[in-house]
């Protein structure tokens, strides 16, 4: 009985003897983990107050008091009243009346195309808007080649036309229209032009890395209507054409009526909002009542 008992005794002396040192390792590993997570967290609340001091030290030019806002509000004002006066060179800010009269009734309904070119590549759409802003959408995006941005503005024309020809023949729009049927377009163009028409538009200067030859001073829209009509068995006719800020304003106004500008802040900054034609001295054209 002895054997048994000493074996008893000693075995269990072992398991004392594992249980502690097995204890006395967890807490050591207990310890140093814990003491590794809070140094790290120290280090990344470090990291970060750091990181956060520099932000503020970046944003702190651009943090403007209140009477510099108020300045900056009175200098904008007086430019955007000076721009609609006149079309002087001396203006700081441009403001170009757009022909749109008026924003969305919601009762809107038809069948159209729209080219979108406002940089590197275009958008070509094909919309069916139905009553009630219900709308049907395809569209693809278009790369333009940069020979094309700098080259004879002609070609560009053609080329946005040859890809109106492909889309039309991808989707087969033609497929169920009579020979005589022609697409109206809306032609959707993000740089500045002086309009004398809701579909004539003489272009002031490219922006965006845009240089083509031969466009500046021409109508856009006339450009584009040349290119298609080139193009024997396309049958388009551009009716009218917007900047990409009045396009914004009226996809936005067929939601929320009370919507009045619209902001483009991308590749170029722009905007756009109503106006009564009474502030707007520069304005030749008919009054219809519109704003």
């Amino acid at each position: 009985m002895a054997p048994s008992s000493e074996y008893i005794i000693e075995f269990k002396i072992d398991v004392f003897k594992t249980l502690k040192l097995a204890g006395t390792t967890t807490g050591v590993l207990v310890a140093i983990g814990l003491g590794a997570y809070y140094i790290h967290r120290s280090l990344r609340s470090s990291k970060r107050v750091v990181l956060r001091d520099e932000v503020r030290n970046i944003l702190r030019p651009f943090q403007l008091s209140e009477e510099q806002i108020r300045r900056v509000m009175a200098n904008l004002n007086s430019e955007m009243t000076n721009g609609l006066k006149s079309n002087s060179a001396t203006n700081e800010l441009a403001m170009f009346p757009t022909y749109v009269h008026h924003g969305p009734s919601g009762q809107e309904s038809g069948e159209y195309l729209v080219v979108d070119l406002g940089g590197s590549n275009f958008r070509v759409s094909h919309v069916v808007i139905e009553a009630r802003n219900r709308m049907r959408l395809n569209n693809k995006i278009f790369l333009i080649p940069h020979s094309l941005l700098l080259g004879e503005g002609e070609k560009l024309f053609d080329y946005i036309a040859e890809c109106l020809q492909r889309f039309i023949d991808d989707n087969k729009l033609s497929l169920h229209k009579s020979s005589d049927y022609k697409f109206d377009l809306a032609f959707t163009f993000s740089f500045p032009c002086h309009q004398t028409s809701l579909r004539e538009a003489t272009l002031v200067s490219w922006t965006k890395g845009f240089s083509c030859t031969s466009v500046v001073g021409n109508d856009v829209a006339l450009m584009l209507q040349e290119a298609i009509n080139r193009r024997k068995g396309l049958k388009i006719e551009v009716v009218a054409l917007v900047n990409d800020t009045v396009g914004t304003l009226m996809a936005c106004s067929s939601t929320y009526r009370d919507c009045r500008a619209g902001v483009i802040l991308g590749t170029g900054t722009n905007a756009c909002y109503f106006e009564h034609l009474d502030n707007v001295p520069k304005w030749i054209s008919p009054r219809d009542n519109a704003t």
